[in-house]
This record gives C-alpha cells, structure tokens and sequence, in this order.
C-alpha cells in the first residue's frame, strides 16, 4: 500500500524522486527496441535473407539456368572451386565462357545496328551511317550478299587475276595498289606517311598464318584452293593456274615470312639503303601520284628483308602469284558464305557468327573507331542501366581508394594521382553517342552514304577518308585491344570500359548485386587493381617501403602452385577482395530463385569464377583456385576448414 501510495500522490515540488517515471521507462524500452532493429537490419544487410525475396526477373531466371548446368555440386568448393564452378560448362561446350560472352556480345552490337537502318539511302542520319557499313560486313556470312564478282573486279584492278596468270606481273604496282586505293592489303601494307613511305607486314598476313594453323595436311589445302577458285574463275574453261603449281609457292614464301613475322619488335626505322629496288618503287609511287620521298621506313625490318629476299630469289612471276594467291585467300574472308565458312574451315553457325563477327567488328572499328559504340549505347546504356552501372562502378573504386588512403604503406605514398571518384574516363566510351555528347554527330558529315553491299562501302569509306581516318575518328582501343574484344583499355591516367561489357553474364539490369558485384564489379576492380599496381611497382617516385610491400605480395604469390602469372595473381587477389568487400557493404542481399542454396555472398564468387571457366578445347585449370584461396570471406562464405586447399593459413595480400 505504501508503494502504491506514493505512485498515486502528487510529488512536491522539488522532492527527489526514488524510481524512475513510466515515461523514462518507455523511453528507454522505446531505445533499446530501435538498437536491436538496427542490429537485426545490419545483420540481414551483411548476411542477406536469401530465402526472404529471391530474385525472379528475367535475367536472374536466366542466370538460374547458367548455375545449373555449368554447377557441379558434387565437388567441394573447398578443394577445387574451379571443378565446383566450370565441370559443368567444361563437360558441355568446346570453347570458354569468354568467348561466349564475346559471341553474345557481338550479336547484341549487331542487332542494336539493325535498328537504325530504315531511313531511305538518300537521308542517312550519323546512326545509319555507322550502323549500315557495320551491318553491311555481318550481312556477308548470310546467304544473297555475294560480293565475289565485285572484289574480281577490284582485284583486277591491281593487275591480279588470279585463277589465271598475269600477262605482265608488277609486285610493287599490285602491292601499292591494294594498300592505297584499296586498303586490301596483304603481306606489305604500304603507307605514304609525310616525307616517308612505311612498309610493315600487312594485318591480313595473321589471318593467314590463322587460316594455316587449320590447313597443314594437303588434301585440306587443295579443297580450300578449289573453292577458291571455282568461285573466282570466269570461266570453267579458262587456261589456270593449278595448285600444285600454288601451294608450291606458298610453301617457298609463307614459312619463311611466319618466322620473320614472329620475331616483330615493333622499332621504326629505316630501310637500308639498296634492299629496296628503289627506282622500280619510285616510279610506282609516282603512277599513284604520290610524293617521291627520301625514305622508307618500317616496324619489323626483319619482316620487309626476308620478303624483299624472296622476291629476288623467285623473281617477278612468282612472287606475284605468291601476292595474288594471298589476296584472294584474304577477300574469301569477306566474299560470301560460301568462303567465309571455307576460310574458317566450318560449317558451325555459332563459330562463324562469333569468328566473322570479330572480323567485322575489327573492320568497323579501324574506320569509324569509338564512334562504332553509338548505336549499341543508344539502345542499351538507357538511364537506369547507366545509374545503376555508375553505382556498382563507385562503390568498387571507392573501397580500393579507402584502402590507399588509409592502409600502410600506402597512406603515406602520395604518388598515385588517379582520381578514383571520377567517372569520366571509365564511362567515357559508354557516352559517345548519348544527348549531349560532343562526339556523337560532329563527324557525321565525313562518313559517306552507306548501301548494302561491304565492298561499295568499304571502298566508299576509303575514298572519302583515306589515311586520314587515323587522325579523325578517336579509337580508345588498339589494334590488338579491338581484336581481342578487350574489355577496357588504358586511357589519361584510367581506364575505359568497353560498351560490350554490359552484356550478361557479365551485367543486365535485372540481376542480382551478388553477380553484378562478383562478374561486372570484379572487372572494374581488376583493372582499378592493375593501374595501382603498376604504378607502386614501376613509378620511381614511390617509396621504398611501398615498392617493399608490392614485392612482399609477389614472393608470397610465387609460392603458391598456380599456373597464373605472378602479378595476375596479386591484382586478382586485390580486386575479388574489393569487389567482395564492396558487395558486402553496399550490395542488396537477394538471392537467385531455383538458386537458393548458393548466398549471396556464395554466388558473388561463383558469378566471378564462371567468367574464367575455360572450353573442352583447354584443360580445366586452376584459374579461380589460385586466387579464392587468399580470400577469406571465401571460406566463410563456404564454411571451408582452415587447412582445406582454398583456406591455407597463410594467405597472400595486396592493397
């Protein structure tokens, strides 16, 4: 009753109380309740709930498939992750997850061109331009686009008339021509450059050393020369060349050029003086109306010596059919399905799709350069795509820069300058073509009116461009970059993503942060990773206890049993600890429908892997092995014993 009595009476003024009110009782029943919500959220946010809300959109049903057929669950994740991740794809499909992603990519660039040719020829907009000549190539692998009768008549033009011989062979003349009015360059390519002329091996000489990799018995390279020439021949009955004849040739002149051409150190410098015939060259050179020039300069002397050596051991006959017989093989590469599938030695839709693709792509960037991307980033870098591939992109380069700024050594270096926050380089390529975008129709006017035929715009961009095509259209992507279908290149003290690295697997806007942080987000990493690394192991100016540090990283690599290389392997170890860390702090927790038994965090490092997973036509490796083992939230995301072969204790770190 006492007790109840003084809860009931009203206390005077200033009389000290002996418990506490229902209001501070509340109160702090009220901080306690909102404390242990907090906890309870950043305990879902960093575990994630994938049971709660797994993902159903279209690209995660899709992902749902890619985990269940290339997923051996079987295997321990914990002593082989790559048999875990790649066994199924391995099993199943001849080449790697790289190059079908690169194939899915190209047919996203083309059916993106598809969409901008409707316009009638006479009113072509910058999109068609682009869109037309690039589609123009693809079209070619597709039957009713033979361009044979077309390139017979180009071809003739350079005094090659081939199956037959030339009445009056001039190599100089052929070669000069098909490099400069031309651009159907083979073996030399020919370059008036200022006050010099420039000879260097011709691009088109890879595609035939390629194409002989795939014909070293004769009965395959008979077949070949068949088809070539029942196609180029104007008649059945015409007097030809046969091909013992020609492979004879080849066999004096090829082997002897592959050699030179692989020992290429890329070092301009002059021709000596009298390995040319330089009046034979210089009256050549003025039937093109071109400059006489005090010099001739080259990147691979070793290449221009062994050819000019074979010409004057074999003479002008046959070192011109050696050169027409290369020109031919060469415009089989874009002469109708026929040849295109005779050239890569298959009848597999998929490969040629992939093979001529890559070709076509190379064509298209060496003319329109960058601007190439216009037309796919209109149809797919839309604005959600680009905030959400701005987020991921921030939240990956802002966890390395954190660790620079606040690790040892590197806090204390001040060397590196690169401006990780900053967007415009990474994303520059992702911009051409967007509203506003300085590059997206200034140079419009100097592309030409486009048709269907390859031949007619290859030969239209040519005139209208010429050799100038190097200065006008910017390429951020080199000549071995764009071949390779790299996925992001050096740039002012960056990097640039390429467009075609938001293709899935990789990203689609409708997957889950687990894959889009592990596939898309560990390449942003990689790259970030490379650029800091090269700069703390190269630059003079860093200090000797970061040099130090670097160092460490690399003997501690060289430990390890992976066939990787060393600094692959540290920047690898870098970037999946970052984009694993980034997920974690900043990803959504959803989980993948159908693929409920893999967490988030589980399919980050199984959406990383499977990027690396090779074909039947290379062994499985231990491409993610080597890395996943220096990681630790990979073994506890795993659940995998210390000792096991992906969790050692001693673990190798970088940044």
């Amino acid at each position: 009753m006492a007790i109840y009595h003084r809860l009931i009476s009203p206390r005077k003024e200033h009389q000290p109380l002996e418990h506490p009110t229902w209001a501070f009782v509340a109160a702090a029943v009220a901080v306690v309740l909102v404390v242990c919500l907090l906890v309870i959220v950043a305990v879902l946010h960093r575990t994630g709930d994938h049971h709660a809300a797994p993902c159903t959109s279209p690209g995660c049903t899709e992902y749902a498939k890619v985990l269940s057929d290339t997923l051996d669950t079987t295997a321990d994740p914990c002593h082989s992750f790559d048999s875990y991740v790649c066994a199924g794809w391995h099993a199943a499909h001849r080449f790697s997850v790289r190059i079908r992603v690169i194939s899915r990519a190209l047919q996203g660039m083309i059916e993106s061109v598809r969409k901008d040719t409707d316009l009638p020829p006479g009113n072509q907009s910058f999109h068609q331009k682009v869109s037309l000549f690039y589609l123009s190539c693809d079209d070619v692998r597709r039957e009713g686009h033979n361009q044979v009768s077309l390139i017979r008549e180009q071809l003739q033009s350079a005094g090659i008339v081939w199956p037959r011989l030339s009445g009056e062979p001039n190599v100089v003349r052929t070669l000069i021509y098909l490099s400069v009015e031309l651009d159907w360059s083979v073996v030399l390519k020919v370059s008036p450059l200022g006050h010099s002329i420039r000879i260097d091996p011709a691009v088109s000489f890879w595609w035939a050393l390629e194409e002989n990799e795939r014909r070293s018995e004769t009965m395959r390279r008979r077949q070949s020369f068949d088809l070539l020439k029942a196609h180029f021949s104007i008649r059945s009955d015409e007097a030809s060349i046969g091909f013992k004849e020609t492979d004879a040739v080849e066999q004096a002149f090829l082997p002897a050029l592959a050699f030179a051409y692989d020992a290429e150190d890329n070092t301009l410098e002059q021709l000596p003086s009298g390995s040319l015939r330089e009046s034979q060259w210089i009256r050549a050179l003025a039937d093109f109306n071109l400059p006489v020039v005090p010099e001739f300069t080259t990147t691979n002397l070793g290449f221009v010596e062994a050819f000019l050596d074979l010409y004057e051991r074999y003479g002008e006959a046959e070192t011109h059919l050696f050169i027409s017989w290369m020109a031919v093989r060469y415009a089989g590469m874009f002469a109708n399905s026929e040849l295109i599938s005779n050239h890569y030695d298959s009848g597999n839709p998929n490969i040629i799709r992939y093979r001529h693709g890559r070709w076509c792509y190379t064509l298209a960037y060496e003319y329109i350069g960058d601007l190439l991307f216009a037309p796919y980033n209109a149809h797919v870098y839309k604005a959600t795509v680009r905030r959400d591939v701005e987020r991921l992109v921030r939240s990956v380069r802002s966890e390395l820069a954190g660790r620079l700024s606040t690790k040892a050594p590197y806090a204390a270096d001040s060397s590196l300058t690169i401006k990780w926050s900053s967007m415009d380089t990474v994303l520059s390529a992702l911009s051409i073509g967007s509203p506003g975008s300085e590059n997206s129709t200034a140079l419009a006017h100097r592309l030409p009116n486009m048709t269907k035929s390859l031949v007619a715009n290859w030969r239209a961009m040519w005139k209208a461009l010429g050799s100038r095509y190097e200065r006008i259209f910017f390429r951020t992507f080199g000549r071995g970059q764009e071949f390779s279908f790299a996925a992001y290149s050096a740039s002012r003290g960056d990097f640039v993503l390429a467009p075609h690295v938001l293709t899935f697997p990789i990203y689609d806007i409708g997957l889950v942060d687990a894959v889009k942080y592990g596939a898309f987000g560990g390449m942003v990493a990689t790259e970030s990773s490379n650029l800091a690394f090269a700069h703390y192991y190269k630059n003079t100016n860093v200090t000797n206890v970061t040099l130090s540090a670097v160092e460490d990283a690399l003997k501690c690599a060289n430990r390890s049993s992976s066939q990787l290389e060393l600094s692959d392997i540290v920047t690898s170890i870098a970037a999946l600890d970052i984009a694993t860390t980034a997920f974690r702090d900043h990803g959504s927790q959803l989980a993948i429908k159908d693929a409920n038994y893999l967490t988030p965090m589980q399919l980050l490092f199984v959406s990383w892997c499977y990027l690396r997973c090779p074909g039947r036509s290379e062994a499985l490796s231990d491409g993610c092995d080597g890395i996943v083992r220096h990681i630790p939230e990979f073994s506890r995301a795993f659940k995998c014993n210390i000792g096991t072969p992906l969790n050692p204790p001693d673990k190798c770190t970088l940044f």
